[in-house]
């Protein structure tokens, strides 16, 4: 029972950001930053991209949209990145680490 409203709080939440991200302030905001920003649904789901997540990862917002945001990662960082977010969904403290990501063409960044 108490598993179902962690559910359906971060079901509410996950929507509250999206509806954020879509509002004209936040739309301004994330496509003029040049920062990649990247939004998923509870899922892992890609649901935003703006033009710094372009920029940095070379997918289109088209091709990157819909797709699992585990496109990103190599494929040996799934599991340490897997046990991050489930620490996270408990609620937990994560310690930052060094992440490296892989664009299109499967280069590496490090971040």
């Amino acid at each position: 029972m108490e598993e179902n409203k962690i559910k359906k709080s971060d079901n509410k939440n996950s929507k509250e950001i999206q509806e954020f991200l879509s509002s004209d302030f936040a739309n301004l905001f994330v496509n003029t930053t040049e920062d990649a920003i990247v939004s998923t649904d509870l899922d892992g789901i890609i649901t935003f991209w703006n033009q710094g997540s372009v920029d940095l990862f070379s997918y289109s917002k088209e091709e990157a949209l819909g797709k699992h945001v585990f496109m990103l990662y190599r494929e040996q960082d799934l599991p340490l990145l897997i046990s991050k977010l489930e620490q996270v969904i408990q609620g937990e403290n994560v310690s930052s680490s060094e992440i490296i990501y892989l664009d299109k063409y499967k280069n590496e960044i490090v971040t």
